[in-house]
């Protein structure tokens, strides 16, 4: 009796396994397939951060210094300026990313899940 229940526990979860790891394998698949493009991707946009933060210091620099020689104020009024048109931007993007994240992330996808999980129940 208790060989006959595992048996029909095994039969009932067989498409569940075979599905998983159906899944598994595709994953592999695509990771070993686009692994290499990912990095070097990933390596491209963190190069290209770099200099563009190596720009943004330099641009400052010429910025507090334009100031200083064109404008004749003193340094300390330059670096104030100019720290504060910094200050004012990095704002400016701190609300737009705060709007937005504050919608839900990932609705779809756990909609999909959660009506996947549904349908094994």
């Amino acid at each position: 009796m208790a060989r006959e229940s595992r048996d029909s526990w095994g039969e009932l979860l067989k498409p569940l396994k075979l599905l998983i790891s159906l899944q598994i394998r595709m994953a592999m698949s695509a990771l070993r397939r686009d692994g290499k493009r990912l990095f070097q991707g990933i390596t491209s946009y963190l190069t290209g951060l770099f200099f563009l933060l190596v720009f943004g210091l330099l641009a400052n620099v010429l910025a507090i210094l334009a100031l200083v020689e064109f404008g004749k104020l003193d340094l300390f009024y330059s670096v104030m300026i100019v720290a504060g048109v910094n200050f004012l931007i990095a704002m400016v993007f701190f609300i737009a990313a705060n709007s937005k994240l504050k919608r839900s992330l990932f609705s779809e996808t756990r909609r999909i899940v959660e009506e996947t999980l549904d349908d094994f129940r």
